[in-house]
């Protein structure tokens, strides 16, 4: 998966958005808030997109692949403030989520998968900053 991200990124000259950049913990305090903001993320977004998203569009349409579809589609589309590449790395990631969701029976690992995502990318890959 990171070599299609990676190919996707080159494809369309990936550069980060300045509000994507701005977002990101700098200094030492940003960084100490930012663990308990993945953590809120990973649990808000987990229960919104796959607790209640895949549920509710699969009892509404019949069927449970559209509704992973459809929901990792719009969690792809709810991070639009990281441009096109952003979305699209980003729904993907929301597919992934969802298999194991549907693999695990439980949002547990997901919203702890999602959570550590969000913070390896905030606090090891970021802009550099104050230690």
């Amino acid at each position: 998966m990171a070599l299609l991200l990676d190919g996707a990124d080159r494809l369309m000259q990936h550069e980060d958005p300045p509000l994507m950049t701005f977002l990101l913990p700098r200094k030492r305090g940003e960084k100490v808030l930012f663990v308990p903001v993945s953590l809120m993320a990973g649990f808000a977004e987990e229960l919104a997109f796959r607790g209640f998203l895949i549920h509710f569009i699969a009892k509404h349409l019949g069927s449970e692949a559209i509704a992973v579809l459809l929901s990792s589609l719009f969690f792809g589309l709810a991070h639009g403030y990281q441009r096109l590449s952003g979305v699209l790395r980003t729904g993907l990631i929301g597919l992934a989520l969802a298999g194991l969701y549907l693999w695990q029976s439980s949002l547990l690992m997901v919203m702890a998968a999602h959570a550590m995502f969000d913070m390896v990318a905030g606090l090891l890959f970021g802009p550099d900053g104050e230690a």
